[in-house]
């Protein structure tokens, strides 16, 4: 071809040999990433993120759970506050007596803050200690007399799942007459069959026409709210129909 003599490739053709090379290929079909998934993808990939950032997905569920930001932080002593926030960096240290701790970097919208777990923390939440973590944290702030900014003692820890166990009364969802049917709920119940044995309610505001009721499922219904729950609950019903109270 001409583009081939003059030396050149073309993004978007192939020759009949080239072509042969995908005949046998199979795709395959993957779940499609979550949004903290795909936004942690574009930071991998990209060295930044592209379309949000991780912690906006939550931003209305935390918004009830912690009221401080982080640049709005300031000391107060014996006074716990709560902040919640990606985890950018992790550093594991030694106390003096050679006992474990960490020191994490904390972001949320508005700035960073360096977050100390001290050992009996740090060996009861090891597994939240890692990069990309969202995590809820409740603590004290202080003056940094290295630095002379603020930083974070950490007493309690939760990953976002966690916190959500831990501080929500219900998940409510808002079904309309014209969404049931036997098929629908086969599926509905589907979806909560393997996060059962949980601890949280499901509530279902049902509206007709000409009136709306609130039905309080059962205790075997109380379920895990995991963020894949979650995702499910949208795609089938739509982002609208499902709520996290608190």
């Amino acid at each position: 071809s001409k583009v081939k003599e003059q030396g050149q490739d073309d993004l978007f053709a192939f020759d009949s040999e080239e072509d042969s090379n995908f005949a046998g290929c199979e795709l395959v079909n993957v779940p499609e990433w979550n949004t903290h998934q795909r936004l942690l993808g574009e930071k991998e990939t990209l060295g930044f993120y592209l379309s949000g950032h991780p912690l906006e997905r939550y931003a209305a569920e935390l918004s009830h759970i912690t009221k401080q930001s982080i640049s709005a932080l300031v000391p107060m002593r014996d006074k716990t506050l709560m902040i919640a926030g990606l985890v950018v960096q992790v550093r594991k240290l030694q106390t003096k007596n050679g006992d474990p701790m960490a020191i994490l970097t904390l972001e949320d919208s508005s700035g960073r803050v360096d977050v100390t777990v001290f050992s009996d923390l740090y060996v009861s939440s090891k597994n939240l200690l890692e990069k990309d973590q969202i995590l809820v944290v409740q603590g004290e702030a202080s003056v940094d007399n290295f630095s002379g900014g603020i930083r974070f003692t950490a007493r309690r820890l939760w990953s976002i799942e966690q916190a959500r166990m831990t501080f929500s009364k219900a998940i409510k969802l808002t079904l309309e007459k014209h969404m049931i049917s036997s098929e629908f709920l086969d599926k509905l119940q589907g979806l909560f069959q393997p996060f059962k044995q949980g601890k949280c309610p499901i509530v279902i505001e049902y509206r007709c026409e000409d009136a709306t009721a609130q039905l309080n499922l059962s205790q075997q219904w109380l379920i895990n709210p995991a963020d894949q729950l979650l995702d499910h609950l949208h795609t089938l019903l739509g982002q609208q129909q499902v709520s996290v109270i608190y």
